[in-house]
């Protein structure tokens, strides 16, 4: 736990030096750093070791390595050619980390801070350590969402395409083209709607579940996210439905934000229509939710004096992120996140 407390301090750090000097110099260190703690890691993230049995090809790797999509089972190939397993996750951690870097600075003010955010929300960092392959595909959608801002529909259909690829679920993405019609609700309607699919999303799913064939995995019966996956579909609904009052003024303090509303709207409505089959809803949701880093970031400008509201914003994350580590650590099966360890004289023998 040291070295998260000690992680999350250093971050801290940056971002209050990247308030007074060097935003942009501060702001890539802070990526910098991110990219390395994932990258040299050992056995940290729930399935690390099933990704380092097919890295090493042991034992019944090959049911494994059949089921990966196109773009994994190369990079797997060229670590096999190698004969250095921890290439893989040096190379996923820093496209992930590079292309959520890219992403934040075309869709926020503040990137620190925005950076700051995707660090300490356990949706976010943490989870990029476990669900690697989709974690990449959900920050290159990121990127390609950047796209769609600016109406380039070819760039942001390539790059969809590129991170189905890499995890076939990418494809929900899609759905973004469709956001112009969310141009007809206005916010009364919108919160009506995230509380209807909230409320009755089992029954809208059974009629539209059939359409979304890569997800058979996912929405079979007991296919269940664990208890964090069910608690955490009403904290989004009731995050979502306490942004949506600020909308007006979030989007008159950064313009982009209307986009970043339709998109987290939209992300909305797939959480509560999937989240009945497990894992679907919140795994999908996932795509969407990169806008709340904007969205949350301008926070602090609603207020005249940011400072204090930041500092209260940086505290509160900072605890959720300990906290999400601890109740972690006291699963039976394994310790996802602590100890952290990194990958130096490390062996198959090592794993636990």
């Amino acid at each position: 736990m040291n070295f998260y407390i000690f992680l999350g301090l250093f971050i801290i750090l940056l971002y209050i030096i990247s308030i007074y000097s060097k935003p942009n110099i501060v702001y890539n260190l802070m990526a910098i750093t991110l990219a390395v703690v994932s990258a040299i890691r050992f056995d940290v993230g729930w399935d690390y070791a099933n990704y380092f049995n097919v890295l090493i090809r042991g034992k019944d790797y090959l049911w494994s390595f059949i089921m990966w999509e196109p773009l994994n089972q190369l990079a797997v190939i060229f670590t096999w050619i190698v004969s250095y397993p921890q290439l893989f996750f040096m190379a996923y951690s820093f496209l992930t980390i590079f292309f959520v870097w890219k992403g934040i600075r075309e869709i926020t003010k503040d990137a620190p801070l925005a950076l700051l955010i995707y660090f300490f929300v356990p949706l976010f960092y943490l989870e990029s350590l476990t669900l690697v392959r989709q974690h990449l595909a959900i920050s290159i959608v990121f990127y390609a969402i950047t796209f769609l801002i600016e109406a380039k529909y070819i760039k942001y259909a390539i790059l969809v395409i590129l991170a189905s690829l890499i995890h076939f679920s990418a494809i929900i993405a899609f759905t973004l083209l469709f956001l112009p019609l969310t141009s007809i609700l206005n916010r009364k309607l919108e919160l009506l709607a995230m509380i209807t699919t909230f409320l009755f999303g089992a029954i809208i799913s059974t009629y539209i579940i059939g359409l979304i064939p890569f997800y058979g995995t996912y929405v079979q019966d007991g296919a269940v996210f664990g208890e964090g996956g069910k608690l955490s579909v009403p904290i989004i609904n009731l995050v979502s439905i306490v942004l949506w009052f600020f909308k007006d003024r979030l989007i008159e303090i950064d313009s982009r934000n209307r986009f970043n509303f339709k998109v987290l709207f939209l992300g909305i409505l797939v959480l509560n229509v999937l989240s009945p089959f497990g894992h679907a809803g919140i795994r999908s949701f996932m795509y969407f939710s990169v806008v709340l880093l904007s969205i949350f970031s301008t926070g602090p400008r609603l207020f005249k004096e940011m400072r204090l509201p930041t500092i209260g914003l940086m505290l509160a994350l900072f605890m959720v992120f300990l906290a999400y580590i601890k109740v972690s650590d006291g699963n039976e099966s394994k310790s996802p996140y602590i100890p952290y360890k990194v990958y130096w004289n490390k062996s198959a023998y090592d794993l636990e």
